[in-house]
């Protein structure tokens, strides 16, 4: 890895470490959710165990974006690193994904992919995104839609996810849907088998899903 990768996986990495514990403290509960009375407060997730989870989280995937993504799109994947692992953590630890920061990666996102558009003259990089949240958050809304077996903050997610992924390549995102998926599919029957039918978190798995492309991308062009 470069010293501007390591730069930049030291630098995501302290930064969530130091805004997890206020982001917490200050993030508002969805008071409109009939849900909301089962609900752990987001204001008590500061546990050591809990940050440490979100450190790692960002470590690994700040790291695979600074060896395998050109230094142009690092912004459009901190979208999902920097407000992303934070979120998937609590959806972890709540099956509830904050709109607030489903919302911060949306922009952070818009604003990395038209960068990295103009810094590499190459439009077709910001169209590739737009198309990719369009389809795939379109694909994620239908199916909470009619079926219900995700929230809607999964479908925000998702949206992100397939316009970061898709800016980087139809390939990665095309995969990192399908292995998001797959892997949320296990989650979900081996959690039903162990605890008993009731609600459990899929944003990590769908999450993870494009970074796990990179990964084997990168091995199997090795």
């Amino acid at each position: 890895m470069t010293t501007p990768g390591l730069i930049l996986t030291a630098g995501l990495a302290l930064v969530i470490a130091i805004a997890t514990r206020p982001i917490l403290g200050h993030l508002p509960e969805p008071l409109d959710d009939p849900d909301i009375a089962d609900k752990r407060p987001y204001a008590s997730l500061g546990s050591p165990g809990f940050l440490a989870a979100v450190f790692v989280i960002a470590v690994v995937a700040s790291g695979l974006v600074a060896w395998i993504v050109p230094p142009t799109g690092w912004l459009a994947w901190a979208a999902l690193i920097v407000p992303g692992a934070l979120a998937i953590a609590i959806d972890g630890a709540t099956t509830w994904l904050p709109r607030v920061l489903t919302t911060a990666m949306a922009l952070i996102a818009g604003v990395g992919i038209a960068l990295w558009a103009i810094l590499d003259a190459d439009a077709s990089i910001a169209l590739r995104g737009l198309l990719g949240a369009l389809a795939v958050g379109g694909f994620f809304y239908l199916f909470w839609r009619f079926t219900g077996g995700i929230g809607f903050g999964d479908v925000r997610l998702m949206a992100v996810v397939g316009a970061v992924a898709a800016a980087h390549s139809a390939q990665t995102a095309s995969w990192g849907v399908l292995i998001g998926t797959l892997l949320g599919a296990i989650w979900g029957v081996t959690t039903r088998l162990v605890r008993g039918p009731g609600p459990f978190p899929y944003g990590p798995a769908l999450w993870s899903g494009p970074f796990v492309a990179l990964a084997i991308s990168a091995l199997t062009q090795a």
